[in-house]
């Protein structure tokens, strides 16, 4: 059985995945729609991951005098009031960017404050015996959660008199579940030790398991930039319309639940090896047919493969990454502050050199070219964390 701070972590990060999952399916949207350029948001992008890191290592400092609700109460505060801003101001985002960059900012607030806190009760909840199965049970909750977001983000556009108004409606849903998790996050009692924060010496890359747990987290981080930057808007031009667009993402979260449903059980320790790899072939191949082909069947094939290699990418690095943090854990608040850090270098890779080649190729390749560089990244992540299994 788990124990009351197991259960209460895996119910907010479920939570919180049912909001993050509509969140990206309609926000980078949403402002490619009213900025009408991938290089603004690729740049909003760009200054909310900046603002992150910043916020990562404040949330640090905070942590050695505040329990962790503290920081997941203001983290998920500023980022009501960055969909609040959105909401209120977006018809002067083609106008103004200004406007953008101050939602960026907002959320990127939120975002530091939030994962900071997430990360750290996520390890402190469990133990390294008992990890296996506590993520077990936080990946099929959070695909559970996931799967309900498109469905009801359909809905809204079944119903609604436009998809912009559509939009407005699951932001102001994302706003309500932000509350929600706030006021689940008072409960939370676990406390990181209070520890003076040294990036230089939390870096430590003497030490070859965390230095390459950090090379991970840079490839890991470059991946999430691209589904940000890029992956979504290419779902959504190959939709046509928002309706079709969340009935995909529908379909792409039942495939992830299936997969996570009947195949979870091949995810141990002694199987790692296998299913790590083979989650690295399926997050690679998955990108470069979305880039290559570019139509239904493209985003079909694009969410089958995705969904696979979340059960076996995902799960498989979490449990060597978890366990490697574990190893480290007197030094709790400053290797979560350097490892964001390390996060935040891979989304700066990945948002100057889409913005780099958007300027210097011509259309079709400037998108394709981004994403057969980065198809390597799974590989890389592979390599340096397997031998720490």
């Amino acid at each position: 059985m788990m124990n009351r701070q197991e259960k209460l972590a895996i119910a907010i990060q479920s939570l919180f995945n049912f909001a993050d999952v509509m969140y990206r399916m309609f926000v980078s949207v949403y402002l490619y729609v009213y900025t009408n350029s991938l290089v603004k948001t690729t740049v909003y992008t760009l200054i909310r991951f900046t603002v992150l890191v910043l916020f990562i290592y404040i949330s640090g400092l905070l942590n050695k005098k505040h329990k962790l609700s503290f920081t997941f109460f203001i983290g998920l505060l500023c980022q009501a009031l960055s969909l609040v801003w959105v909401l209120t101001q977006g018809r002067l985002f083609e106008i103004n960017m200004a406007y953008v960059y101050i939602a960026a900012i907002f959320m990127g607030v939120g975002e530091g404050l939030y994962w900071f806190s997430a990360n750290t009760f996520s390890q402190l909840a469990t133990t390294k015996s008992r990890r296996p199965r506590y993520l077990s049970f936080l990946g099929f909750f959070r695909n559970s959660a996931a799967l309900l977001a498109p469905i009801v983000a359909n809905r809204f556009m079944v119903y609604s008199s436009s998809e912009l108004n559509a939009y407005k409606l699951i932001l102001i849903l994302l706003a309500i579940i932000y509350s929600i998790i706030t006021l689940l996050s008072l409960f939370i009692t676990a406390r990181a030790k209070n520890t003076e924060i040294n990036i230089k010496r939390s870096f430590d890359l003497k030490n070859e398991e965390w230095r390459d747990q950090l090379i991970s987290q840079f490839c890991f981080a470059v991946r999430e930039s691209l589904n940000w930057a890029i992956i979504s808007i290419l779902i959504s031009n190959a939709a046509g319309d928002g309706e079709t667009y969340s009935s995909f993402q529908t379909l792409f979260q039942i495939l992830g639940l299936c997969c996570y449903a009947f195949l979870v059980k091949l995810l141990n320790k002694k199987r790692v090896s296998k299913t790590f790899f083979l989650g690295a072939c399926l997050n690679s191949s998955s990108i470069l047919v979305l880039a290559f082909a570019q139509n239904t069947y493209g985003v079909v094939i694009y969410g089958l493969l995705n969904a696979l290699s979340e059960v076996f990418f995902n799960n498989s690095s979490s449990l060597i990454t978890s366990n490697i943090l574990e190893n480290n854990i007197d030094d709790i608040n400053g290797r979560m502050v350097v490892r964001e850090i390390s996060m935040y270098l891979g989304r700066l890779l990945a948002s100057v050199v889409i913005i780099i080649c958007f300027y210097i190729l011509p259309e079709g390749l400037n998108i394709k070219v981004p994403i057969v560089i980065f198809s390597i990244f799974p590989f890389i992540c592979y390599s340096v964390l397997i031998k720490h299994k």
